[in-house]
């Protein structure tokens, strides 16, 4: 069974941790009960609170996005106190022995397979001759080494990314994935695909202006085929109802000009932004209808 983020803070929440004086000092815990004192220190039984739980089981999250397994000799870098270490490991015991894992570890147990099994290895670089990775800009560095350990010397490696789009860090994300791939992957043919189709001129004109400030990225410049365009405007409202009563005037006043609702699109960066918009057009007697949202 694979775990999603409710299972697996579900089992750490399962966990009693016991820690030393000093471990309890290391990290400051909300409920802890002292289970003995004797003359090699006080013991500690350690309960976690749903804040804790999810801080953790990010840590953890983290740490197997880096390839670290509880015992990796650099997991301070992503915590180096010995509690961390403790429930990583304890966490990480009790997935396996209910034969369980999690996402991280649809990664990171490949990946140690491959690396610690020559024959295994040798197998899958002739199962495969060719390895394509789209959206290659929100790769994390488990999923580079797994992709490290596939590659052999005779197979056909084609990445698909754009480091500009690059919005996935807080997730684990390493945009210097995209931008040492040629070093990475000797002999690195690169092919720039600068023609959008989508949008027109004005609008990639905006975009180009912001993103050329980024100090990490490879310099190109998109071309629209489609002309120019409206010019963007920018709009700034004090909050969402705002912002949908905004939407709704341009509509009605497009519907004076000869337009239907169904001229007009929406986009919203999250499903539950749309509550908003769909109560102001109902309300308003303007027919929606919501792509790809939530049943």
């Amino acid at each position: 069974t694979i775990y999603d983020t409710e299972n697996s803070c579900s089992l750490l929440a399962q966990i009693k941790l016991r820690i030393s004086a000093k471990e309890k000092n290391e990290v400051k815990f909300t409920k802890t009960e002292i289970l003995e004192a004797g003359k090699n220190g006080e013991l500690y039984e350690v309960s976690l609170t749903a804040q804790e739980v999810k801080y953790f089981y990010e840590k953890i999250s983290r740490a197997k996005d880096y390839c670290l397994t509880c015992d990796s000799e650099h997991l301070g870098l992503i915590d180096g106190s010995s509690v961390f270490q403790k429930l990583y490991k304890e966490y990480q015991k009790r997935l396996t022995e209910t034969g369980n894992v999690d996402f991280g570890d649809l990664i990171l147990l490949p990946y140690l397979i491959l690396k610690k099994n020559d024959e295994i290895r040798e197998k899958m670089h002739h199962k495969f001759s060719v390895i394509m990775v789209d959206e290659y800009q929100d790769t994390n560095i488990a999923q580079v080494e797994l992709l490290k350990l596939l590659v052999g010397d005779f197979q056909y490696l084609c990445v698909v990314g754009d480091e500009d789009q690059a919005i996935y860090k807080f997730r684990g994300a390493e945009i210097r994935n995209i931008l040492e791939f040629e070093k990475t992957f000797k002999g690195t043919q690169t092919i720039t695909l600068d023609k959008n189709y989508r949008s027109f001129s004005n609008i990639l004109n905006v975009a180009n202006s912001v993103i050329s400030k980024n100090a990490q990225r490879f310099k190109k410049e998109l071309k629209s085929t489609r002309g120019e365009g409206d010019k963007v405007q920018v709009v700034l409202l004090d909050n969402q109802d705002a912002e949908a009563a905004f939407a709704l005037s341009l509509v009605l006043e497009g519907a004076k000009q000869g337009y239907a609702p169904g001229d007009w699109a929406i986009i919203y960066r999250t499903n539950r932004q749309s509550n908003t918009f769909e109560t102001t057009f109902l309300n308003s007697g303007i027919p929606y209808v919501v792509v790809g949202g939530q049943e």
